[in-house]
């Protein structure tokens, strides 16, 4: 049953000043500089890239879930082509004695490969990338078995790859800014930071994780201020939020927003959102304790997982105020790591552009957010909307924690591991939460219906800006890339 808008979108407005002419171009400038990361950065220098390699092409070549290596508990991988390992292993080496790639001795490399009959898998523990659910990476799998199937040889296998990542990511931040009913220019300009980029043009699984994160949101959103009936649509983003990493599911209570009025009978309402956020959290739940592993004992980073859960449970007040410690001081420098990471390994091949850069993204992002805003009051109560920077700060203290038990040592003083992309959706919700709140204000919505020309020339104007912004620091960004494969 779909419940009708009954005028509501009268309210709205669909194109934030920003239309989907102006959203395509947008994101065809993003999948253009997308493919400058996924030819000229060296292979298997992105963010953990080594690893989501492995996990890929076991499922290009139909190893879909992961399994024990020998039998150990925590071991989780899984059969890879050898003449993939063959390819990619000097690269490793060179990485980790922080030296550049030869693109001669590669291109040597792979026509002795190609020309080889070898057809053994090696069977090895990958269990960072083989303990994620497949479907984080069956875009870049779809891309190797596709290209394999073809007849291209492993270096083609290897960019065909991650040129599918990025195609399959700006369709998917397509289609969530085009459900987003509030806030439309924000979640673009997030969702196309330049760490983003760079990881949709690898094999990073993070492009699928934020954007179908999103997608919820956005589905949730519509239920919520438009009233559609997306009954199934959320319910089976809800099991997929669990699924794609188990700190998502602190993004479920988006489903509380949406008002018991949509449905036609409050005990449905209740219902279908007690169970669809039971469903997340029974999918997510469910997954990881099968595929449960220990971080620290695979990286080998001196954490203690069993001393930090008891820690936990004998000082729990204590734990939080170092989790909020931890938080607390790494913030500041977390918006540059969000803002535009690259690499992935050593020093030489891992590095932040933040700064000024940083700066300027953020106010932007507050400007579109101004030029985002509703025409009219948003229908959801203030106890609501609180829930957004809830979600916002408890995803960040969640992802803490995690690290934290599973990863860093008790005695760093702060918590390891942490990386600033993980926190794309948190930056998301609460600006989603400053536009709820800025509805409310009387001034705010006069600003919102001020002339519509000046207000989407002004849209066109601030998104232009952006891009230029950012694909400046991706062109800086590539420049780097460019002595490490020479």
């Amino acid at each position: 049953m779909t419940i009708k808008n009954l005028g509501i979108n009268d309210m709205m407005d669909d194109r934030d000043g920003f239309g989907k002419a102006g959203l395509i171009a947008y994101l065809a400038v993003v999948f253009i500089t997308g493919l400058f990361f996924s030819f000229k950065n060296t292979p298997l220098t992105g963010l953990d890239e080594r690893f989501h390699f492995f996990r890929s092409y076991q499922i290009s070549q139909g190893g879909i879930l992961a399994h024990k290596i020998n039998g150990e508990d925590g071991t989780w991988g899984g059969c890879v082509s050898d003449k993939a390992l063959q390819y990619v292993w000097p690269f490793f080496i060179s990485q980790d004695q922080n030296k550049p790639a030869s693109k001669a001795e590669a291109k040597q490399r792979a026509e002795s490969i190609d020309a080889s009959d070898n057809s053994h898998n090696t069977c090895f523990n990958f269990a960072p990338s083989a303990a994620y659910s497949p479907l984080l990476y069956m875009p870049s799998a779809i891309g190797i078995a596709a290209s394999r199937a073809i007849g291209m040889g492993i270096d083609g296998q290897m960019y065909t790859g991650r040129i599918a990542n990025l195609i399959i990511y700006v369709a998917m931040v397509f289609l969530a800014v085009s459900l987003m009913p509030v806030m439309k220019l924000p979640t673009l300009f997030i969702l196309s930071f330049p760490t983003l980029i760079n990881l949709a043009s690898s094999y990073s699984p993070d492009p699928v994780t934020n954007s179908v994160t999103a997608i919820f949101i956005a589905c949730c959103l519509r239920m919520a201020i438009l009233r559609e009936g997306l009954f199934w649509q959320v319910f089976f983003l809800s099991g997929l939020v669990g699924l794609l990493k188990i700190t998502n599911v602190a993004f479920l209570p988006f489903l509380m927003l949406i008002p018991l009025t949509v449905f036609s009978s409050s005990k449905k309402g209740i219902l279908f959102i007690g169970g669809s956020m039971a469903f997340g959290l029974l999918v997510g739940a469910a997954w990881n304790i099968h595929y449960a592993w220990i971080p620290s004992q695979f990286w080998h980073s001196g954490g203690d997982a069993k001393a930090a859960m008891s820690m936990l449970k004998s000082e729990p007040v204590a734990t939080v105020a170092f989790l909020l410690k931890s938080v607390w001081i790494q913030t500041p420098d977390m918006f540059n790591r969000m803002f535009a990471t690259f690499g992935g390994g050593p020093q030489l091949f891992t590095w932040t552009i933040g700064g000024p850069y940083c700066r300027m993204a953020i106010m932007l992002i507050v400007a579109s957010a101004f030029l985002s805003l509703p025409k009219k009051k948003i229908e959801i109560s203030i106890a609501r909307i609180a829930l957004l920077p809830i979600m916002s700060i408890g995803s960040v203290v969640l992802i803490f924690a995690a690290l934290w038990i599973g990863f860093s040592p008790l005695n760093l003083g702060i918590v390891a591991g942490v990386q600033g992309r993980y926190f794309a959706t948190s930056l998301l919700t609460l600006v989603i939460f400053i536009g709820l709140i800025l509805s409310y204000s009387s001034s705010a919505t006069r600003l919102a219906n001020s002339n519509q020309s000046s207000k989407s020339t002004v849209c066109n104007i601030v998104a232009l800006v952006y891009l230029i912004l950012i694909t400046y620091v991706c062109y800086q960004s590539v420049m780097r890339y460019l002595p490490l494969y020479i």
